[in-house]
């Protein structure tokens, strides 16, 4: 990270820089990567109606809650916290596969 003077208030800002080649070309791949499979690709089925906007702001503020709270999200706890033993990710993982069957069971419930 470079400082940077900001002149108006005087105070120091830290601006992330990339340190070495491998780094610039890992981002330069992602990207192209990322273009290479959507050119190449068949065009994506119909997804069907899409929430309302509603929904998802609610959605977004359970996930945004829920990461706050769990200090993490079940990605980064079910992953990466197991892979390093941390005793916390090995209490909450059964609860989020209890979370997620139950949430299948009572969906399929209200499904058709």
């Amino acid at each position: 990270m470079y400082p940077i003077r900001n002149t108006s208030a005087g105070k120091r800002l830290n601006v992330p820089s990339i340190s070495d080649l491998s780094t610039l070309l890992f981002v330069v791949f992602i990207v192209a990567g990322s273009a290479v499979a959507t050119v190449t690709s068949t065009p994506p089925l119909p997804l069907g109606p899409l929430p309302s906007v509603a929904a998802s702001l609610v959605g977004g503020a359970l996930i945004g809650v829920g990461s706050t709270v769990a200090c993490g999200c079940t990605s980064g706890h079910g992953l990466s916290g197991v892979a390093l033993l941390m005793i916390s990710s090995l209490i909450v993982l059964p609860f989020i596969f209890a979370g997620g069957i139950a949430t299948g069971l009572v969906r399929s419930l209200f499904v058709v």
